[in-house]
């Protein structure tokens, strides 16, 4: 089986930090108060539009908002300690590279960026490929589902040993656009009763858990 990560909120426990240059922006411009959980709910990659109909803003506001939060990310990204990994995850890492399933990356960041963060965090070499935005492909590709759409062919991977293992809508979304299974993890930016609207194939509250179903997939495959 091909078991794609995504990496913030799946693999990275970074939601303490995630939100804060949104926070931040959305005081900065419109002067409200938006609580931490809501906007991790919301945070389904650097999309500026979801912040109109909720919150009432311009598209102007809007622009206003995603610059300022890019900027405020940037400035936390270079300035903050490495987000840790969830506990369990080199566990998870292993025991599934041990079971002979091929893991990958999926971001719709540079695929020079996710390597260097996997190398500081010490788990590059559990992954085979690193899907993301190539010089290459740069053009084509906005979001994961792009993401998926051109590395799924490229690397000549059948759909049905495809399994895309995210904690947002965006995650579950990039699967099924790409026609492979979806798991969503619940223990990331986004609750369960939010991410099930999005109809993952499974769903996994833990780590531990997680790790039995993809053993599961893994061993039904043999």
């Amino acid at each position: 089986m091909h078991f794609i990560f995504d990496m913030d909120g799946t693999l990275l426990d970074s939601a303490a930090t995630a939100g804060k240059p949104v926070i931040d922006a959305l005081r900065e411009v419109k002067g409200i108060e938006v609580p931490h959980e809501e906007v991790l709910m919301h945070l389904d990659g650097f999309d500026y539009k979801w912040f109109i109909e909720p919150y009432g803003l311009t598209p102007e506001e809007a622009a206003d908002v995603d610059r300022i939060m890019r900027e405020n990310w940037w400035k936390n990204k270079t300035s903050h300690h490495e987000p840790p990994l969830f506990p369990g995850t080199i566990d998870l890492l292993r025991t599934l590279q041990e079971s002979g399933a091929e893991l990958h990356a999926c971001s719709a960041r540079d695929v020079a960026n996710i390597d260097e963060q996997m190398a500081r965090l010490g788990i590059r070499q559990y992954f085979g490929h690193l899907m993301g935005r190539t010089d290459e492909n740069r053009a084509g590709v906005k979001e994961k589902s792009d993401v998926l759409k051109y590395f799924i062919p490229e690397l000549h991977l059948d759909l049905d040993d495809c399994v895309m293992i995210g904690d947002m809508p965006g995650d579950i979304r990039a699967g099924k656009d790409a026609g492979i299974k979806t798991i969503g993890v619940t223990y990331g930016y986004a609750p369960r009763w939010y991410l099930a609207q999005w109809e993952p194939d499974l769903l996994a509250d833990t780590m531990e858990e997680l790790k039995e179903l993809l053993l599961n997939m893994q061993h039904q495959e043999k």
